[in-house]
């Protein structure tokens, strides 16, 4: 925000003594918004008052924008009512917007849709796919994990760009993709295993078992050589025969997954200055263990 656009200046307002302290309190003693109803989100109902005693000093209005719930009403799209009264009763202009995006969609200069052909020379579907894979490795799926990442399909269903200025533009496009994943559960397979008790010690090889306060050392084969997992003994079926609840760790599968994704960017000229992965939503897993 201190560095938008050229030619747009940015003056930043830290004077808050137009603020009445006292109605600050009296809203969150009432609950009136945009105080919870709790009675606190105070700081919401300073910058509020903020808004409204920079909007009596505008000549030509104010915009406000958030999507703080607080401003919101019931549904959540747009300002709450007794918002709207406070603005009409202060007989100043406040157009208010939940997000940038709102924002600029209402106030482009034109608009057009953009093809799949057009969108590619526009933005490369590389960017795409690496915010894609970053957003994939960091959801909890059904299917565990996702380790690895090779996209197989991404195309552009719908697209359309705005323009906000001269040479500036905003790109809004959905997309929908297939890629295949590597997954690893996270929870593990219980199964019931017998171990032979050897001796009362860690023993450091492969099938090495221990005794401490009643726990059974296992080794685990897929840990550092040194390293060991405790199990409890749920069992004895023959003397120093001991029954393990053993967990194994899964192996990770393969799948084919398919997609939807919502991405924005910021042009100027013909240039991507920011893409945004904006939404992400898997639709389907099918095993793929070829």
């Amino acid at each position: 925000m201190r560095s938008p656009a050229k030619g747009v200046n940015v003056i930043e307002i830290d004077d808050y003594e137009s603020i009445n302290i006292k109605e600050v309190l009296e809203r969150g003693i009432h609950r009136r918004r945009p105080a919870s109803g709790n009675g606190e989100e105070l700081r919401d109902v300073a910058i509020w008052l903020l808004v409204l005693s920079l909007a009596k000093k505008s000549r030509t209005g104010i915009v406000f924008i958030s999507g703080d719930k607080t401003f919101l009403n019931e549904q959540e799209l747009n300002l709450h009512p007794s918002l709207s009264a406070d603005i009409a009763s202060c007989g100043s202009k406040i157009s208010f917007y939940k997000g940038l995006r709102e924002f600029i969609i209402a106030n482009a200069l034109n608009q057009e849709p953009v093809d799949s052909r057009a969108f590619r020379s526009l933005i490369p579907i590389e960017r795409i796919e690496e915010l894609a894979r970053r957003r994939m490795k960091a959801i909890s799926t059904s299917v565990g994990d996702i380790l690895t990442v090779d996209f197989r399909e991404l195309e552009p269903e719908t697209a359309i760009k705005y323009k906000v200025g001269e040479n500036t533009y905003y790109i809004e496009a959905r997309l929908g993709g297939v890629a295949r994943v590597c997954a690893q559960e996270q929870f593990t397979n219980p199964i019931s295993a017998n171990f032979w008790l050897t001796t009362p010690t860690i023993d450091p090889s492969p099938v090495g078992f221990g005794q401490n306060q009643g726990m059974i050392t296992v080794r685990d084969m897929s840990l550092e050589p040194g390293q060991f997992s405790s199990y409890t003994p749920i069992g004895l079926d023959q003397p120093n025969t001991v029954k393990l609840n053993a967990l194994i760790p899964p192996k990770p599968r393969n799948y084919l997954c398919s997609f939807k994704l919502g991405v924005s960017s910021r042009m100027v000229g013909g240039v991507a200055k920011s893409i945004e992965l904006d939404s992400f939503q898997f639709k389907s897993f099918l095993p793929d263990e070829k």
